[in-house]
């Protein structure tokens, strides 16, 4: 299928409009992960910028350094995983190539 590179041209100006638009959604994303129950959760905007990390104290005491740690893991994953379908969510059917 040929693409006219004049209809492409034209289209260039709604294209950028579009992504400059997802970039504004984006950027008021706000997630926030979790792990254990809500012992960590790790806040984290549409930019993969961490805002706010909670550490439930009452239970800090009782866990060992690695399941600390895994719980910070699992926390930030899940943050990232939240902004990602967020992300695909606001593009879905904007953007003409998929993200």
């Amino acid at each position: 299928m040929a693409v006219n590179p004049l209809d492409f041209l034209k289209n260039m100006s709604s294209v950028k409009n579009n992504i400059d638009n997802i970039k504004k959604e984006i950027s008021k994303i706000t997630v926030c992960g979790k792990a254990g129950s809500n012992i960590v959760t790790i806040e984290m905007d549409g930019e993969f910028n961490v805002k706010k990390v909670s550490i439930n104290k009452e239970f800090f005491d009782d866990l060992d350094n690695d399941a600390f740690e895994q719980m910070i893991k699992s926390a930030l994953n899940d943050a990232v995983s939240k902004v990602k379908e967020e992300i695909k969510l606001k593009t879905m059917g904007v953007l003409p190539f998929g993200m």
